[in-house]
């Protein structure tokens, strides 16, 4: 059997492309972040009519993003079917807190056992490189 080395070559080239997002993870994305940079206030009223304006799309994906964020915990729903981004309260915090410490633990003690020297030194380089776009306090360069 001949391997075509052109085309398994080629191949590889588009392997770290990943897959585009749709519509919805861009929405969902976009709207997660505004959240967590404050853009769009905790406890506000996020209206379907003014989403769909912001982002010029049709009810459907905004009502999918908004899902994907309630089941993140991000947003919630009162007895009215309106959609708010979530108050955080100090003791949403201390119920958190907890249940995440044990879940991250867990998660480094899998992550440990099963690392590669390859990975480690990925990693080593990323935290450099992120130190690097901390210090000229250019966060577009830091890796994502």
């Amino acid at each position: 059997m001949k391997v075509d080395h052109f085309n398994l070559q080629h191949e590889n080239a588009y392997e770290g492309l990943g897959k585009p997002l749709t519509l919805v993870e861009q929405i969902y994305k976009s709207l997660g972040r505004a959240i967590a940079m404050g853009h769009i206030q905790s406890g506000q009223l996020l209206k379907e009519t003014d989403l769909q304006k912001a982002f010029g799309v049709s009810r459907a994906p905004i009502r999918e993003a908004l899902r994907m964020l309630e089941s993140d915990d991000l947003v919630v729903v009162d007895a009215y079917k309106k959609r708010y981004v979530r108050q955080i309260t100090r003791k949403y915090i201390e119920d958190l807190i907890p249940v995440m410490a044990a879940l991250e633990s867990l998660a480094a003690g899998l992550a440990a056992s099963r690392i590669t020297d390859e990975q480690i030194s990925n990693l080593k380089k990323l935290n450099i490189d992120m130190s690097e776009a901390y210090e000229h306090k250019n966060m577009n360069d830091a890796p994502s």
